[in-house]
């Protein structure tokens, strides 16, 4: 493990776009989609946004400024993977195999994508995580407040990974994530840091980011 790794929790921003995500239970697939995202595994080759998700998304936009447009990442699925540009889709795909990105539709010209997590790394301290497991099922986070991850066990190499067994909804990057964001100017995205003790530190946010990605 380099000195100075670091590893940080994505966020999206929460722009208008968030407004017009259906909620959950209101489309047949949805939760399902869900526990899909979140076990860090392909989607099936069958597999297919629902039309009245991303038209949500679209139609929308005529209630709007006729200017508006999407960020390169937008919230979808509780939060759980975002919708991104396909700008962002080739920016990651130079550096990583970990990530899948499906098809959901265009907007003005410009083709989104479905971001799944693909890798999965078990480096959860338990006794020091601030949480509350479920009690029939221990490998479900029913609510956190603090992580700890044993950052010892992260690979160099990594870019963007999930906790095994969907444990917890988020998804976490390496400082490799967050530069590529940097360099290639990826808007609608933010980042949560982890201290030296590997815990969760709230609104902590990384230096030297674009105005538009800070919460």
């Amino acid at each position: 493990m380099k000195e100075g790794f670091n590893i940080f929790i994505l966020r999206v921003v929460r722009d208008w776009a968030y407004e017009c995500i259906p909620k959950r239970n209101s489309l047949f697939n949805y939760d399902d989609d869900v526990k899909l995202l979140t076990t860090a595994k392909r989607l099936p080759e069958s597999w297919k946004m629902h039309n009245h998700y991303f038209e949500n998304f679209v139609n929308a936009s005529s209630k709007k400024q006729k200017n508006i447009k999407f960020n390169d990442f937008t919230q979808a699925f509780d939060g759980v993977s975002p919708i991104v540009s396909n700008k962002t889709k080739t920016t990651f795909e130079r550096i990583t195999n970990d990530i899948e990105f499906r098809f959901v539709g265009i907007f003005k010209g410009v083709e989104y994508y479905i971001m799944n997590v693909l890798r999965t790394v078990d480096c959860l301290d338990r006794y020091h995580t601030n949480a509350i497991f479920n009690p029939a099922n221990k490998n479900e986070m029913l609510a956190v407040w603090k992580y700890a991850l044993s950052i010892k066990i992260i690979f160099d190499d990594i870019v963007t990974f999930r906790l095994p067994d969907g444990l917890a909804t988020d998804i976490f990057v390496s400082w490799r994530f967050v530069q590529a964001v940097i360099d290639f100017k990826l808007t609608g995205i933010s980042f949560e840091n982890l201290d030296d003790f590997g815990f969760y530190k709230i609104n902590h946010a990384v230096p030297d980011l674009p105005v538009n990605n800070i919460i």
